[in-house]
């Protein structure tokens, strides 16, 4: 597991986590806490501030309404103007798509009949308008390529984790051998470090250094 996956795990309730994964360059939480999941985004947001990346959290799959009474919530929560035309299931990343002719009224003011979906059925819904020209082969394979295939789930981790293994610096790490430079010393987690040093003299040549190294690694 990425260190970052780690931190962001240790910062978490024990036991509420079921899975923490890359998605692209997002980051993913996975639970299997009900409760969680309806209100843990207080404390979501609190690690988003301390690892300053995005991370989105979805319930895990055993939790998930069945996709017949999901259907069911969705419609009897939107109204039929909206003109939903699909609903296409992600089990392997619990996500929900609809597709509709005015997303507008399935997102509702401030993204509130979304916020309803995903409390009601524990799926994280997103809105796509539906396409002008209908095709029942193009929906028929993205229905194919969806439905329980852990292949795309895996195929956005394996970039996910080459993104975070080629840009990832060790803070502690770094931070430490920097401030060796000045006489001192230091050290943290991988995304939060901090040091110190006894030779005043020595801070400009120690700046120079950590800004040559970071430009290193970053470029």
């Amino acid at each position: 597991m990425s260190d970052i996956l780690k931190s962001i795990e240790e910062e978490l309730p024990k036991g509420v986590i079921s899975e923490s994964i890359f998605e692209g360059a997002n980051i993913v939480i996975y639970t299997s806490d009900k409760d969680f999941f309806k209100n843990g985004e207080g404390k979501i947001k609190e690690v988003v501030d301390i690892v300053k990346k995005r991370i989105e959290l979805r319930a895990d799959k055993k939790l998930l309404a069945s996709e017949e009474d999901t259907e069911k919530t969705i419609k009897a929560l939107v109204e039929q103007e909206a003109g939903i035309t699909n609903m296409i299931f992600d089990v392997q990343r619990s996500t929900v798509i609809i597709e509709a002719k005015k997303p507008g009224m399935v997102i509702g003011k401030g993204g509130s009949i979304l916020k309803d979906i995903k409390v009601s059925t524990l799926w994280t819904p997103t809105v796509q308008r539906s396409s002008a020209i209908p095709s029942k082969i193009t929906e028929k394979i993205r229905s194919v390529l969806y439905a329980n295939n852990n292949y795309r789930k895996k195929f956005l981790n394996d970039i996910g984790e080459k993104i975070y293994k080629e840009k990832q610096l060790q803070a502690g790490k770094f931070i430490g051998e920097i401030a060796k430079i000045c006489g001192g010393g230091g050290g943290g987690k991988p995304n939060l470090a901090q040091a110190g040093g006894k030779d005043a003299s020595k801070v400009e040549e120690a700046l120079t250094i950590a800004k040559n190294k970071l430009i290193e690694a970053l470029s």
